[in-house]
């Protein structure tokens, strides 16, 4: 996030919702400046990894594509820096339980790393 600021990310859970991607935006002394909860899937779902720029914030974790706590696809979340959710894009690699773990950026792309039902993957993300 710019100017000194950073982010957090992880979940939110609501009694009787479905969980959600929450967002923290923290100011250099350390309060909370703006919070944000995406539903990145129909049946909500959580975040596992953040990475923030001058130009944006990529959360990444997983979308639930069926109730409880079944299959699910990849999630990457991308917002400006003040927080402005811009989009969602969900991969499904098939069948099973997917969840995106960790995102590393160069210029032009995230690469991505996570589960994809028990297994490991990677993938790379055209961020422009």
């Amino acid at each position: 996030a710019p100017r000194g600021r950073f982010a957090v990310a992880g979940s939110a859970v609501i009694e009787g919702r479905q969980p959600q991607m929450a967002l923290a935006l923290v100011s250099r002394g350390g309060a909370v400046a703006r919070r944000v909860r995406t539903s990145p899937g129909p049946f909500g779902g959580y975040a596992r990894a953040v990475r923030a720029t001058r130009s944006g914030i990529l959360v990444g974790g997983r979308a639930y594509a069926e109730p409880g706590t079944g299959p699910s696809d990849w999630a990457l979340a991308r917002y400006t820096p003040t927080g402005r959710l811009l989009g969602i894009t969900r991969t499904d690699f098939g069948t099973g339980e997917d969840a995106a773990e960790a995102i590393a950026l160069t210029t032009g792309h995230a690469t991505v790393a996570g589960s994809i039902y028990g297994s490991h993957g990677l993938a790379r993300y055209i961020t422009r």
